[in-house]
């Protein structure tokens, strides 16, 4: 059960292909976000879990870009009852293909959520420089660099969070762009180290 951590822009696509070409299953076809102008490989995620996560910020007035105040203890009862329900069986489905993997910046902030779910998980956090990441929201959402590092901050620091305790390791997006080959051997052999087969 491979769950890829990072803040949007950070990467979290590539990592996820990559998992996929070693072997991780992603999903039946049709359940892919699909590509467009802003990633042309693909997002490598799943519609059902993006509208997932969406229901349960939406719940507390909050979406992926204003987060500051969320806080997953005021989640209603009956959207976490909902939330469970329909995680319960994204996670029964996949479980028929292991190794998979799941890729969604907004598992960064409700990973909580997911952990009951969930008997083996290996989170892959993705490390980008702020800044880089900041700047590229800015390009594409027109957001401001002070507000993309804070939110890369708010996902980063959720995830470690959630993640304590949990079989983790972290990517560095600047050696898996320097240096593509040595970086990918590094995960396939973390992978190795926490039992992961296929």
């Amino acid at each position: 059960q491979l769950l890829v951590l990072g803040m949007h822009r950070s990467g979290t696509s590539v990592i996820a292909r990559l998992l996929n070409m070693m072997g991780a299953y992603f999903g039946p076809e049709g359940v892919g976000m699909g590509a467009n102008k802003d990633n042309r490989k693909g997002f490598w995620e799943r519609k059902d879990v993006m509208e997932l996560n969406n229901l349960v910020l939406h719940s507390v007035d909050c979406d992926w870009k204003k987060v500051a105040a969320f806080d997953p203890k005021k989640i209603p009862d009956t959207v976490v009852s909902k939330f469970g329900d329909r995680a319960a069986n994204i996670v029964l489905e996949l479980d028929a293909h292991r190794p998979w993997l799941l890729k969604e910046p907004r598992l960064c902030l409700l990973l909580e959520n997911w952990k009951e779910f969930l008997e083996v998980p290996v989170c892959i956090h993705i490390y980008r420089n702020p800044v880089e990441v900041a700047q590229s929201l800015n390009i594409r959402n027109g957001i401001p660099v002070h507000t993309g590092i804070a939110l890369w901050e708010k996902y980063n620091q959720s995830a470690l969070e959630a993640s304590s305790g949990l079989p983790r390791f972290v990517v560095s997006h600047n050696r898996l762009m320097q240096s593509p080959e040595k970086e990918v051997k590094f995960i396939y052999e973390q992978l190795l180290s926490f039992s992961v087969r296929g």
